[in-house]
């Protein structure tokens, strides 16, 4: 009987330990993914009003032209905005 009651003992302890190992884990996965998120979302407020102005540019401005003509608009006006204005854009506009 005191066998019984210190194996029981043992197996909560086991179980108890497991779980808490699996919380730990869980909670390692959850706060990596937070982490991606949260540097990905700094480095797209880093370059949001350059990509504002582009894509402002490219809906008002590039609507008529020739997509070789849009692309090479759009190179100039990102070197203007991040040379001489010093605003950031995505790497996107220039790939």
């Amino acid at each position: 009987m005191v066998g019984s009651k210190l194996s029981r003992k043992i197996e909560e302890a086991e179980l108890s330990y497991m779980r808490t190992d699996q919380i730990f884990t869980n909670i390692e996965t959850y706060s990596r993914r937070l982490d991606h998120k949260l540097t990905s979302l700094s480095s797209r407020t880093q370059t949001l009003l350059g990509d504002s102005i582009l894509l402002a540019c490219s809906v008002v401005y590039l609507g008529g032209f020739a997509p070789e003509e849009r692309e090479t608009f759009r190179a100039q006006l990102v070197d203007y905005l991040q040379k001489v204005r010093n605003i950031h854009c995505n790497k996107m506009w220039t790939e």
